[in-house]
């Protein structure tokens, strides 16, 4: 008798499992619509916890293509994780998500590209346009959704193909900034790759009251390029030095 009652308790759990698995994940959208804030999906397929939309909209951003997995066992724990993805052709992002009961946003394994349009809305205002592509190489990051602040940041971004739309797409090289967490804030470190006309190198601090300050020198790789060593003199707050190299600094609250 034991142990047919152990068998059908067996058969139930497997059946709840099978359920929860497999729900519809279209079905599981329209539950939870109303508390998803900024958040609308498309064409929903697949389950909850493996599925597809055929476009999200976050806010005022579009996305297509998004796919999620998501990892049920880490419910236990007190959060849920997920490797989530997304294609909008020139843009596009696949990494591991997670939001646990403290709102904190976790992010690992991120990597991405992003049209420099796309970024610009999420800079400090900037007095010029500014062109090309940006790879991110994300190892970890949080962000604490209630404060609306990042907590920390680990890994790499890259300006590609950098140019300035406004003076006939001059095109400037390649950037990049690597990205560190230490007491006083999230730590950048940027320079070019050596590979076009502009030098530049600097630091970012990004300080847990969400201020920053950005210190930089930028200078013509060959000053014979009247256009760049001219330009980078114009840029505002520069500081121009005898040999030709331009000191900036830029400090505000994102």
């Amino acid at each position: 008798m034991k142990q047919t009652v152990g068998y059908v308790a067996l058969g139930v759990c497997a059946y709840l499992i099978f359920t929860v698995v497999m729900f519809p994940a279209d079905l599981a959208y329209v539950w939870l619509s109303s508390s998803l804030n900024n958040v609308a999906l498309y064409d929903v397929k697949g389950t909850a916890w493996s599925g597809r939309a055929a476009a999200a909209r976050v806010g005022d951003r579009n996305f297509r293509g998004v796919t999620w997995d998501v990892r049920p066992w880490t419910v236990v724990l007190g959060r849920v994780d997920a490797n989530v993805r997304f294609d909008n052709g020139e843009s596009w992002a696949k990494g591991n998500l997670g939001l646990g009961l403290d709102k904190t946003l976790r992010m690992s394994g991120l990597d991405a590209q992003l049209a420099m349009s796309e970024i610009k809305p999420m800079l400090p205002k900037l007095p010029v346009d500014l062109g090309g592509l940006v790879a991110v190489n994300l190892d970890i990051g949080h962000y604490d959704t209630a404060a609306k602040k990042l907590i920390d940041l680990t890994g790499n971004i890259t300006w590609q193909s950098a140019s300035l739309p406004m003076l006939n797409n001059l095109a400037l090289g390649n950037f990049r900034v690597d990205l560190t967490t230490s007491n006083e804030g999230i730590h950048g470190k940027f320079n070019d790759d050596g590979s076009g006309p502009l030098v530049a190198e600097g630091t970012l601090l990004l300080k847990p009251d969400n201020s920053y300050q950005l210190n930089g020198t930028l200078a013509a790789r060959d000053k014979a390029r009247a256009d760049i060593a001219n330009g980078i003199r114009f840029i505002p707050g520069a500081k121009p030095e005898p040999d030709g190299r331009v000191k900036v600094s830029f400090a505000g609250t994102l």
